[in-house]
């Protein structure tokens, strides 16, 4: 795999794939959706992302989305690495995504609404 170095934590070096890179360049910078969380890798019976915090009056927050909770994928489809949910984001081209969600150890869905389509919705 080819990526860029981004940090070492704990010994640990972390690195953006280089198919992220080149998508954010073929973007020209240019931001993609957020979804306005803060979020950590889990082992929630698969790979999950861990909600740690939910920006007040962001995308995430106004879908409902709470501290806590586990985003585990989109419409059946699970996340296998912590990329996944930047990539679906940044792929989405409708006015909505459905999140499959584990909120106190019962799955749930939550559905996102954006105001807009994002920049650069055609690339990738």
């Amino acid at each position: 795999m080819i990526g860029v170095n981004t940090m070492i934590v704990q010994g640990l070096a972390l690195a953006i794939p280089s198919n992220i890179v080149e998508r954010f360049v073929a973007r020209r910078g240019k931001p993609a959706r957020r979804l306005g969380v803060t979020v950590q890798p889990v082992d929630a019976g698969g790979f999950g992302l861990l909600i740690l915090e939910v920006d007040a009056g962001g995308l995430a927050h106004d879908a409902g989305l709470q501290v806590g909770d586990i985003l585990t994928g989109s419409r059946g489809e699970r996340f296998q690495a912590p990329f996944d949910l930047a990539l679906l984001l940044e792929s989405g081209t409708g006015s909505h995504l459905r999140l499959d969600v584990v909120r106190g150890g019962q799955p749930i869905i939550c559905e996102v609404h954006f105001e807009s389509a994002p920049v650069g919705a055609g690339v990738g």
